[in-house]
């Protein structure tokens, strides 16, 4: 049997081809321009693993939420129970870069640790060094005197369960429906920094997009690597 990847270990995504033997182990691997590609073409097949980079609830500090991942990439298939893990977890204010928050998550050996730390309501988010670089290159620019400010934003909030169906309806509306025709190739891409529950969200556009019974549809990380995912038919 022949498999086809594109490999996410550097930037260049060589298209990979492994043949693999119907006890499950690979052959022969092509396409690959390295030996990082032959490795990742044989764990797609034999163990596929994944990292996860969401966000967890903060209370009492500066901002609602903090962006964590793993420390460690987990098996492809647990990705949904861990993601179900992190909606569950609340922190309170202040946490800092690379404090664990969840410990060895469903017995993965991966731990969710912060990767964005959050000060405590009230704290300041910027300090001021007077004579620094900055002010140097405007000693002669006439700045005005400049105060802190604080903005807060009403957030609907919608409960996990009701997630696909907001999905479904924003979706459904012409000016998105009718831009989906047959035999196209549906790149849905997910940045999830600072997005909560983005793997509902990912999933719901992607049956959506199966729902309208078109021909495939790629999932792709956020922008810095093109990622794919999976390929499927509608």
């Amino acid at each position: 049997m022949l498999r086809q990847f594109t490999c996410i270990m550097c930037p260049m995504g060589c298209s990979l081809e492994a043949e693999v033997l119907p006890e499950g182990q690979v052959e022969k691997v092509t396409g690959n321009n390295c030996k990082r590609g032959k490795e990742y073409a044989v764990r797609e097949v034999t163990n596929p693993v994944r990292n996860i980079a969401s966000s967890v609830l903060v209370e009492d500090g500066e901002l609602p939420l903090a962006s964590v991942r793993l420390n460690a990439p987990i098996p492809k298939k647990d990705i949904f129970s861990v993601m179900a893990e992190i909606r569950k977890i609340k922190v309170t204010a202040p946490v800092s870069i690379g404090q664990i928050v969840l410990q060895d998550v469903l017995g993965t050996g991966s731990d969710v640790i912060i990767t964005k730390k959050r000060k405590e309501k009230g704290g300041r988010a910027m300090k001021v060094v007077k004579g620094g670089t900055v002010s140097r290159l405007l000693k002669d620019v006439p700045v005005p005197e400049m105060f802190h400010a604080r903005q807060t934003f009403s957030r609907e909030v919608i409960a996990p369960k009701d997630i696909p169906a907001v999905v479904f309806r924003e979706m459904a509306q012409p000016q998105f429906a009718e831009k989906i025709r047959p035999g196209m190739s549906i790149a849905v891409t997910a940045g999830s920094r600072g997005i909560r529950n983005v793997d509902i969200i990912t999933k719901a556009v992607v049956d959506f997009v199966k729902q309208k019974r078109r021909i495939s549809f790629y999932c792709t990380g956020n922008g810095k690597s093109r990622r794919s995912y999976g390929r499927g038919a509608g």
